[in-house]
């Protein structure tokens, strides 16, 4: 018997950007965790190979320092456990089967599977990160203190989003009881949620569990009335006898995908920090002297335009990903023309994204950080995209324009965030888009014999993105097509390297080499880019390249660049699916099959290029 830590990923249940949260989590764990913990395994749970790729656990095996072991877990209801159609169940529109499968695994089947592996579980997400030294071995540490369960981090939920959750507290009728960091239950109005403890696995085999666990009314109330993991820790906690439960305050640790979500427990306390009040960055680097003001909302557009003398200096807030950045830049070329003064905040981008908008005329700077040159601006643009984006010296500004959220509209989102120069008095047709390139320095990648077809499987690396990506092996058929009418052209895939390599000889792979502003030179050179509704798409049909764009659950009103790019679809009445949530039928609980995506003929998509080949190139061979 020995000691290991446990992490469930899986790519549905909204579980974050996985694998960039998964190798920060990797980055704070060997640095912080891993030196007292050098021969404890961690084992990562997912559904299975369809689950979590192959290339994806070769990653994570490679980012994390200790061993680790790859299991397969069923996050599906249980057999013999017989549960309402799903429909009836509470706030199922929020939070689907699989994520009380997750709640489930935590709460009851953890402790199946490991039973006779391990003594002591130190569970964490893929979404953790250790933001200073441990000092103390965890397992080492738990059997010195002699203690069944510790933690470091709380935080609450209203009571209302698990149904019913006073009839668990109560449900032996003892709720006098309470440890340290829980009040006593008869004065709980909400769930405790912790996503760091470590713990006996024989906890499961304890009275505190299996009084309550082994009832199947209390196990099914775990997946139709969303109690989960974090009621059950609750209730079952609020219970602990004295000593049984440690609350751990040495060490600062943080939770949350990338974003406003994240959240951190770093003082001597047990309760996590409110996203506004942020002493780090994305990353968790620790910032000294006082809290982040990076949650603040900025005061709402007035909409109205300055007189010209007062139009000196303008700040445009933008943000995120390329094609989001892209959408934005007619909207900071107009605030160019119209002010002496204008600079580029783009504090939810990539460090590398801020080369793409560098060369606008009349920009004067764009940055990811905060410089001096952003201090005292006359007026701010912002969009929805950047909306939670403050800083407490933008207070005094003399005038700020925003633009709405594009559902509803009958608008491209670049001509949505476009409304925040008309709001400032910008007269005429909106700006053509900007794309800052770089020659591609490897001439051998793309030579003058014949067309070049561009490709990317890409996708922003989020759960509810994925039903954007177009099988990497329907493109493998597209190029088969393309190959066999055009002998001497050449294909090329571009993108990032955690994109779906395209399974076939003809394609050279050009993923995740170069610079961005290389990336999209290469792209200019293209006769013809396709991809999915992804930034390289954006791009290339930014800088004038025929593009053709391959749809599934996003709304092409909003997510097709408005400057020619052609759309290829199913047509499928579930299409699009963005509005009432990524993957979700009309009814919100019939199992999406990535029909949109699998039913759409590589012919289709082939034909399309074709034609916009053909118009544009017709007198190259």
């Amino acid at each position: 018997m020995s000691d290991c830590f446990v992490m469930l990923t899986t790519s549905k249940g909204d579980r974050g950007d996985r694998m960039k949260n998964m190798r920060r989590c990797a980055k704070f764990f060997n640095t912080n965790c891993y030196p007292v913990h050098k021969d404890v395994p961690l084992l990562v749970f997912s559904e299975g190979e369809e689950d979590l790729l192959p290339e994806d656990r070769n990653k994570i095996g490679q980012w994390f320092d200790c061993e680790v072991q790859f299991r397969t877990v069923s996050l599906q209801i249980p057999e013999g456990l017989e549960l309402p159609d799903p429909a009836t169940w509470h706030r199922i529109k929020h939070h689907g089967v699989e994520y009380r499968g997750m709640c489930w695994f935590y709460t009851i089947g953890l402790g199946q599977i490991l039973k006779d592996e391990f003594d002591f579980i130190c569970r964490i997400d893929d979404d953790s990160y250790f933001l200073s030294e441990i000092k103390q071995n965890f397992f080492d540490r738990m059997r010195e203190e002699d203690c069944w369960y510790a933690y470091r981090g709380l935080y609450p939920e209203p009571a209302h989003n698990c149904h019913r959750m006073v009839e668990l507290l109560e449900y032996d009728g003892t709720n006098e009881t309470g440890v340290d960091g829980l009040v006593p239950q008869k004065k709980i109005t909400h769930a405790i949620f912790t996503n760091f403890s470590v713990y006996r696995r024989a906890i499961y085999d304890h009275p505190l569990y299996t009084d309550y666990l082994d009832k199947p009314e209390v196990q099914k109330q775990i997946w139709t009335h969303r109690w989960g993991d974090n009621a059950t820790q609750t209730a079952l906690l609020g219970r602990a006898p004295e000593g049984f439960v440690r609350l751990w305050t040495d060490f600062k640790y943080g939770h949350g995908p990338i974003g406003p979500r994240y959240h951190m427990a770093l003082e001597d306390g047990p309760k996590f920090w409110q996203p506004h009040r942020w002493p780090a960055d994305n990353d968790g680097n620790i910032k000294e002297g006082g809290a982040a003001r990076r949650g603040q909302r900025p005061a709402k557009a007035n909409g109205k335009p300055l007189p010209l003398d007062q139009r000196n200096k303008a700040l445009v807030i933008i943000g995120d990903g390329l094609g989001n950045v892209i959408a934005q830049t007619p909207l900071v070329r107009a605030a160019a023309s119209m002010f002496k003064e204008t600079h580029v905040w783009m504090p939810r981008s990539r460090p590398d994204i801020p080369d793409v908008v560098r060369g606008i005329p009349g920009v004067h700077s764009a940055n990811k950080e905060w410089i001096d040159a952003f201090n005292n601006p006359d007026a701010i643009f912002q969009t929805w995209l950047v909306a939670s984006q403050g800083n407490g010296k933008m207070k005094h500004v003399k005038a700020r324009y925003g633009s709405g959220h594009p559902r509803g509209k009958k608008m491209s989102e670049a001509e949505v965030c476009f409304q925040a120069a008309v709001q400032a008095g910008y007269e005429g047709e909106m700006p053509e888009p900007f794309v800052g390139f770089d020659e591609w320095p490897n001439v051998n990648d793309c030579t003058n014999e014949g067309p070049i077809f561009g490709f990317t499987t890409g996708r922003l690396h989020r759960p509810m993105w994925r039903f954007k990506e177009y099988p990497a092996d329907s493109y493998a058929e597209v190029v088969s097509i393309l190959a066999a009418k055009y002998p001497k052209a050449q294909f090329l895939q571009l993108g990032w390297e955690h994109d779906t390599k395209i399974p076939h000889d003809a394609v050279r792979d050009t993923r995740k080499r170069g610079t961005l502003r290389q990336s999209l030179g290469l792209v200019n050179a293209c006769s013809v880019f396709c991809g999915n509704d992804t930034g390289l798409c954006w791009a290339a049909n930014a800088m004038k390249v025929p593009t053709v764009v391959v749809f599934g659950p996003t709304d092409p009103v909003k997510a097709l660049p408005p400057w020619g790019a052609v759309m290829v679809s199913a047509g499928l009445d579930c299409q699009p699916c963005q509005w009432r949530g990524m993957g979700k039928q009309h009814d919100k609980t019939t199992e999406c099959k990535h029909a949109c995506m699998k039913q759409l003929l590589p012919s289709v998509v082939a034909e399309a290029i074709i034609k916009e080949f053909e118009a544009n190139h017709a007198q190259t061979t």
